[in-house]
């Protein structure tokens, strides 16, 4: 998506190895552009005043990578791991909101607080037959509907 304007910087954030600038284009709202797309750039002698309050780690606190403004409200999630994953999850979590609920010798429940957005269903998707959504409904239906498309692209034909 091809923008021209003005783009104050107000943080720079790596998600997934790929360098990210979060900039305010208007008052009060913002966009994030990744900086190995960005083809042009022109210093303006303009003056830019920082947000007075703006805190980035608060910006993406609800968010798993850079998706923010998507109008996804904060959801209580639950995930049930497999196999090698739990061990995975517990050395690198997912989300800072990552917490270990049960365990048992088959499987370990995690909750987590975000915004269940698109990258996020990504990273569920990433884990393969070692993660299951158990709540809530909608998001496991979502996967649940993703996870059928992509068998149909396998049916025997």
């Amino acid at each position: 998506m091809k923008f021209s304007g003005v783009a104050s910087p107000l943080c720079v954030k790596l998600f997934k190895r790929r360098w990210y600038v979060l900039c305010e284009i208007e008052k009060d709202r913002k966009r994030i552009f990744s900086l190995d797309r960005v083809k042009n750039l022109c210093v303006t002698n303009d003056i830019f005043h920082y947000p007075r309050g703006f805190v980035p780690e608060d910006y993406f606190k609800d968010a798993f990578g850079i998706v923010t403004g998507t109008g996804d409200k904060v959801e209580n999630i639950v995930i049930r791991t497999y196999a090698e994953l739990p061990g995975y999850l517990r050395s690198l979590p997912i989300h800072h909101s990552q917490r270990e609920i049960s365990t048992n010798a088959e499987y370990t429940d995690f909750s987590l607080r975000l915004k269940p957005s698109f990258d996020f269903i990504q990273e569920l998707l990433l884990h393969r037959d070692q993660l299951e959504v158990l709540s809530p409904e909608t998001l496991r239906n979502e996967v649940s509907v993703i996870i059928s498309k992509m068998k149909n692209h396998y049916e025997l034909k």
